[in-house]
């Protein structure tokens, strides 16, 4: 009788077990889901979501539409990501176009990454919530915006030219949307 009731036990263990790990997984797919907002990239050519975040140099805060009307690139930083460090260390050295610097952390660590350039806005995103609208799921990632506020292309840069490469993508004196992936 022991060797039912303990194997009746077993059974249900392993059901319970089933029923618990298929719960977790689309609770983590869902919770996924809502931390990208949109769970990928966003589409090339499509208009660029609208952002407010605040820059340490001004102290003030920057909405996106003080952006438009010249070609420029987001880099996604976070404090925690080493390559991003590096990254920054290298914009330090030779940051060459309009670049806007979003980073994931507090005022003080992003601004502990390091002084830059005069061209180059960091722009602090405590939250996240800006990467996730750009569909930046891993750090760093760049995406080129159009002169017209349109994504032009995404990447992962590992080296500074990467976001320059990105950036200057585009071929047509119009800034059609050329799809440029980098190398992760």
């Amino acid at each position: 009788m022991s060797f039912i009731v303990m194997y009746g036990l077993l059974i249900l263990l392993s059901l319970f077990s089933l029923l618990v790990g298929v719960g977790l997984s689309g609770e983590l797919r869902r919770l996924g889901d809502r931390r990208s907002g949109i769970g990928s990239e966003l589409p090339l050519n499509s208009r660029a979501p609208s952002f407010s975040a605040f820059e340490p140099s001004s102290g003030q805060m920057v909405h996106s539409n003080s952006l438009k009307g010249k070609d420029y690139a987001l880099l996604f930083v976070s404090t925690g990501c080493s390559i991003c460090r590096l990254l920054m260390a290298e914009i330090n050295e030779v940051a060459i176009s309009p670049l806007v610097v979003v980073c994931h952390g507090t005022e003080q660590q992003c601004t502990a990454l390091g002084q830059l350039p005069a061209h180059v806005r960091l722009l602090i995103d405590s939250e996240g919530e800006i990467a996730d609208r750009f569909g930046a799921l891993t750090f760093p990632t760049a995406v080129a915006i159009t002169v017209s506020g349109r994504i032009r292309g995404y990447g992962s840069p590992r080296r500074y030219l990467d976001v320059v490469n990105l950036q200057s993508a585009s071929t047509a004196a119009d800034h059609d949307v050329v799809q440029a992936k980098l190398a992760i």
